[in-house]
């Protein structure tokens, strides 16, 4: 059984995110009661952090996480080597950090949504804004590790990634063949940008 695939329910398969760049593997987005399993992304230099945040996302079946990397540049090589639908990417990391990771991301795959992790300073707040004007879809808050498991980050998280990953989803019409996926992936970026 598919994971968050309900029991006695077949699950159908849809044109997936990668295919909207021309990525076509078998880490295909798979249909799930009518909705699409969230492949998610991890980035951040923290190992304790990433598994906390991996615990909070993989307690909803309609979220898998697929990959934790340590840095930017990890990341921009595993979203060439697979589809993902959602990453929570931390600004502040060693080899590559978020800023620069960022339009690189955007650069493999336009429809990728991404959420910037900062912590709650003033200059955290500035980077945050930066990113979101550089194409980042939303910001979070980064706890500490201590407060990590609080609900509010938690429902925030979740919330998060739920609603982009539809987002991403819905972007990509169903019947959508490879090559006219994106053609509107393309049209949605040069659009953003006119």
């Amino acid at each position: 059984m598919a994971l968050g695939q309900a029991p006695g329910l077949p699950t159908t398969p849809s044109v997936s995110a990668g295919q909207a760049t021309g990525r076509i593997n078998s880490q295909s987005v798979t249909q799930t009661v009518g909705r699409a399993v969230a492949r998610v992304m991890i980035c951040d230099d923290s190992v304790v952090i990433r598994s906390a945040i991996a615990r909070i996302l993989e307690t909803d079946p309609l979220i898998k996480v697929v990959a934790r990397v340590a840095n930017g540049e990890a990341a921009v090589a595993e979203v060439k080597r697979q589809t993902i639908d959602v990453v929570v990417l931390d600004i502040e990391m060693p080899v590559m950090d978020g800023l620069t990771a960022l339009p690189l991301l955007l650069k493999v795959d336009p429809l990728i949504r991404v959420i910037m992790a900062s912590t709650l300073t003033v200059r955290g707040a500035d980077v945050a804004l930066r990113a979101l004007r550089l194409g980042a879809a939303d910001y979070v808050p980064k706890p500490s590790t201590a407060t990590i498991q609080d609900d509010s980050f938690r429902n925030e998280l979740l919330a998060k990634v739920r609603g982009l990953a539809r987002l991403r989803q819905n972007t990509i019409a169903p019947n959508a063949t490879p090559r006219t996926a994106v053609n509107r992936a393309a049209s949605l970026v040069l659009g953003a940008r006119a």
